[in-house]
């Protein structure tokens, strides 16, 4: 420790308490008398560089015109493992013992008459919190939004004003959900949680957040469609909000908030702006379309609507398991009936990889749920191999990356290790080659099996 004056020595040291124990409390650093200073936990937190330079910054006053103050909370309800976040990040906190007792110390004047300092002991800790970013391993901290909007779906504005008046009649009735609620309830970042929410297609109405299914999204994506079709508008030519919002607004039973939200949510510009859209109105604003990605999600809809099949097992009748699968020609037929016939060209199998694969032949197609998919990679091995007996590398890293850290090259190997078996194949067909595996050949496949059989 140095001490500002050189005229203060230390001279004494003494312990604020004779008992010193390790809690987990919010600290008070500067306390007034001596039943605080007793009563006043400490913990050690090990702050990795990205957080600790801006603190540093901040504490030494250097901070710069522009810089943002970095907000850390402590996130999670009593029966979870709390989280540290920042607005972009979550790290988790794991105790580790320390290979020495530390003391908290703080000065004091020994004598008031005197300039020299002492020192008092206000804390021995025996452990530090240590940090590990895990914002690419977001496991099962999301779900909890699931749970908690699951009972708020949006189905139209007619269903939405039936609800509300229900609700207001029940004591039972659930909550509503806010962004600030979510924040306070979910063991994740804000950009975690707003980036979750664009991908369930949740809109916010007065304050309170709805999820859109799929299949109601793709009712009002044709619509929209169908509407600027009728107006003349081309797929990649910008229009004006009035005329549209009128239309749909009128057809489609849907409240004017919610529409404009799904409007800028698949707008060209969608990926510069934060949950929630703004749901500003100006009618003569301009705005275009991304074409491919309502196209998608229309489709999307579709491939999640196929039956699911029965799979009877060879070795034990009561071992069978249900597969969505159909046809690539009839899933195109049934896709492009729903869309006016200029948008046609925008159905492609290959948009759709990100919840299906094809078949060797390319002529049929199946499902991958991957909301379904469990996080737990042992059963998520098993739910993959039970849709398909073997796997290319290429097909099967996507339906891994939320296990994985995004696809993390190092998380996948473990993972292929663990659970999968390497067998070669002679190629059957060069005509539309897949990059398969470093070892591989052109003459020969690499196929993915499972090394157990759960």
């Amino acid at each position: 420790m140095t001490l500002e004056s050189s005229e203060e020595e230390l001279h004494t040291i003494r312990f604020a308490s004779p008992s010193h124990h390790h809690e987990i409390f919010h600290a008070n650093t500067h306390p007034s008398d001596q039943d605080e200073v007793v009563n006043t936990s400490y913990v050690l937190l090990d702050l990795p560089t990205e957080l600790l330079e801006p603190v540093k910054k901040q504490l030494e006053g250097r901070e710069e015109p522009g810089d943002v103050d970095l907000t850390m909370e402590i996130r999670g309800r009593n029966e979870e493992e709390v989280v540290l976040t920042t607005p972009q990040a979550t790290f988790q906190l794991r105790t580790v013992q320390n290979s020495n007792s530390v003391m908290i110390c703080g000065t004091h004047h020994s004598d008031p008459e005197s300039r020299k300092l002492g020192l008092t002991v206000l804390k021995v800790v025996h452990e530090t919190i240590q940090l590990t970013d895990v914002t690419c391993f977001p496991g099962n901290r999301l779900e909890r939004i699931k749970e908690l909007l699951q009972p708020h779906f949006y189905t139209g504005q007619t269903n939405e004003t039936r609800r509300r008046i229900e609700d207001s009649n029940s004591p039972d009735a659930s909550p509503p959900i806010t962004l600030a609620s979510l924040y306070q309830e979910v063991r994740a970042s804000d950009s975690e949680i707003q980036d979750y929410l664009r991908q369930l297609h949740v809109v916010e109405l007065d304050g309170s957040l709805r999820i859109i299914s799929l299949g109601y999204l793709s009712t009002i994506l044709s619509a929209l469609l169908k509407c600027l079709d009728e107006l003349g508008v081309g797929p990649d030519e910008r229009f004006a909000l009035g005329p549209v919002v009128d239309i749909l607004t009128s057809r489609s039973d849907i409240h004017q908030a919610a529409l404009l939200q799904i409007l800028k949510k698949f707008s060209v510009n969608s990926k510069i702006q934060k949950f929630p859209h703004d749901v500003s109105y100006d009618p003569h604003e301009s705005v275009g379309l991304d074409p491919q990605q309502v196209v998608k999600m229309i489709g999307l809809s579709q491939l999640l609507c196929i039956k699911p099949t029965k799979i009877e097992s060879s070795h034990n009748s009561k071992d069978h398991r249900y597969i969505q699968k159909t046809k690539v020609e009839n899933l195109l037929a049934d896709w492009k009936a729903k869309l006016p016939e200029q948008y046609g060209h925008y159905c492609t199998i290959e948009s759709l990889s990100s919840h299906s694969i094809l078949s060797n032949d390319e002529k049929n197609i199946t499902v991958i749920p991957m909301e379904k998919l469990s996080l737990d990679p042992k059963t998520r091995m098993r739910q993959l191999f039970e849709i398909q007996d073997k796997w290319k590398i290429h097909q099967i890293e996507p339906f891994l990356s939320p296990i994985t850290g995004g696809g993390l090259k190092k998380k996948f190997d473990e993972l292929v290790l663990k659970f999968c078996r390497k067998i070669k194949e002679p190629t059957a067909s060069q005509s539309n080659p897949q990059p398969n595996s470093d070892n591989s050949s052109p003459s020969e496949t690499i196929w993915l099996t499972a090394r157990n059989k759960w």
